[in-house]
């Protein structure tokens, strides 16, 4: 919550200095240390803690909830802005706005979540503080290099899937107003349905790894017609069939921290693996971007070949770490249970 109450502050101020560049950057560098390194991973810890055995519904119900929000939120600022004749104006009022939205969330939070347990009561206070043991742990753990590697693959292909806008209007030369929609549609239509996604990990597949492997094979079909048929293709079946890689990539961006969770990453460091795992995660936000601009830059039109095939590399490298992490998840339960059966047996030997 304090994270929150200082965006909110942070908000304000910019209103006030929107053109004062030193006053600006400090503002931006406020945001990103309060939003990404202390309230981000306290989030996500807190809706793994929430959501129990169903947490990738959990997660998928937050993205759904995150995407609706931030739309609504982000179209009443425009509408206030419109309303005033002077741009700059406009400018200040829709910042209050988004200003004012932050300072409500975090007065919901604590009024929703009074009654928040603490998953560790029987912890000591001085456990319960962070210390550098939980960075070590965490390092440590080769499941997080492996989390931290899906992670950051399947964020990939989400991003990549925003490329589809600028490859319709361009290779097929469809009208603004049907690109509109479609991109509409895949930001955010498919994120209201993000817990179709979640349902499916946790009440069909049971795993939220599982479906990563189905739903991976899902997108990389039609993301190899993409450069197989090229511009044989009609604009009403690529139209079609960027839809579905667009609806799978969003189903497992929503659900993709709760892999945390199956993975029996400890829940009293899970803030400290979510804040690693996130360093690596969003990467592809400053990497992918200008990788796929530089193709296009150098090949024009052919470049969109190449991303393609890129993205099929990808999902099938994710395919690969996700089913590393479901055997290693197997051989972990087996040394589990091994250890619990023999348990009885030492324990009887060592009363004798």
């Amino acid at each position: 919550m304090g994270s929150l109450f200082a965006a909110s502050a942070l908000t304000y101020i910019f209103a006030f200095n929107p053109t004062n560049y030193a006053v600006c950057l400090a503002i931006w560098f406020g945001f990103a240390f309060g939003a990404i390194f202390l309230c981000w991973p306290a989030i996500m810890k807190t809706v793994r803690v929430l959501g129990g055995d169903n947490v990738s519904t959990a997660y998928s119900i937050y993205y759904a909830a995150n995407g609706t929000t931030g739309g609504l939120v982000n179209w009443a600022a425009l509408q206030v802005y419109a309303q005033n004749a002077d741009p700059q104006q406009g400018f200040f009022w829709a910042i209050i706005v988004m200003g004012m939205c932050t300072t409500v969330i975090p007065c919901m939070v604590w009024f929703l979540l009074r009654n928040f347990k603490d998953p560790a009561p029987q912890a000591s206070a001085s456990d319960k503080k962070f210390n550098l043991k939980d960075i070590k742990e965490v390092l440590t753990n080769s499941k997080i290099w492996l989390l931290s590697a899906l992670l950051f693959s399947t964020y990939t292909i989400y991003t990549a899937v925003t490329y589809y806008t600028p490859y319709l209007t361009g290779m097929f030369k469809i009208s603004p107003e049907l690109s509109g929609n479609l991109t509409i549609v895949r930001l955010f239509g498919f994120m209201l349905l993000a817990p179709v996604s979640g349902m499916l990990a946790d009440r069909v597949f049971h795993s939220s790894l599982k479906w990563f492997l189905v739903a991976l094979t899902i997108i990389l079909v039609p993301t190899i017609a993409l450069f197989v048929l090229g511009d044989t293709m009609s604009v009403t079946f690529v139209c079609t069939i960027t839809l579905i890689p667009a609806f799978f990539a969003s189903g497992l961006y929503s659900i993709m921290f709760s892999t945390l969770n199956e993975c029996k990453i400890p829940v009293h460091v899970a803030g400290t693996a979510i804040g690693v795992v996130s360093i690596f995660t969003f990467l592809p936000d400053m990497i992918i971007h200008t990788f796929f601009g530089t193709l296009l830059d150098a090949y024009g039109v052919g470049a969109w070949d190449l991303i393609w095939k890129f993205m099929a590399v990808t999902c099938v490298v994710t395919f690969l770490v996700a089913t590393v992490l479901i055997r290693k998840n197997k051989a972990d339960d087996a040394r589990e249970a091994a250890r619990l059966a023999a348990a009885p047996a030492d324990t009887a030997f060592a009363g004798d």
